[in-house]
């Protein structure tokens, strides 16, 4: 009778033993996997809003190469699809300053903070900076045909 007590005993110690070591595998492992899972989200974001300036730049240009066309449009344009992306603190610059009948191409650059823009605090893009830029050439009022 006293040989069963003591087997009960035993195996009761290893249980809470064992316990203890699951949570410390846990402990370290978990964190092992919060780093790598924040890390994929903040280059994530990163991507998306690399894409979504390359996607501004386009959208700017369209817009100024256009007959008729002025940078107040190009500026808009360029400014509707940044806010619809939902970015923040970007700075849009567009070449020339003024669009003539003479403007032979458009420019458009485009620049973001990825701090301001991120989902997380930032830790491996922290201060970066991303931009782009795009120029087209204008359809001029001489090359249409009529």
């Amino acid at each position: 009778m006293q040989r069963n007590l003591k087997r009960n005993a035993t195996s009761s110690q290893t249980t809470t033993a064992r316990r203890g070591v699951t949570t410390v595998e846990f402990a370290l492992c978990s964190s092992i996997l919060f780093l790598f899972f924040f890390a994929q989200v903040e280059f994530s974001r990163a991507n998306m809003v690399r894409n979504g300036l390359r996607s501004a730049c386009y959208h700017g240009c369209r817009e100024g190469i256009v007959v008729g066309a002025t940078t107040a449009d190009v500026r808009q344009a360029t400014e509707k699809t940044l806010i619809a992306l939902g970015l923040r603190e970007y700075t849009v610059t567009i070449t020339p300053a003024t669009i003539t009948n003479e403007t032979q191409a458009v420019t458009v650059a485009v620049s973001a903070s990825l701090t301001a823009n991120s989902w997380v605090t930032p830790i491996y893009t922290n201060g970066t900076v991303l931009d782009n830029e795009m120029t087209m050439e204008r359809e001029l009022v001489d090359q249409l045909i009529y």
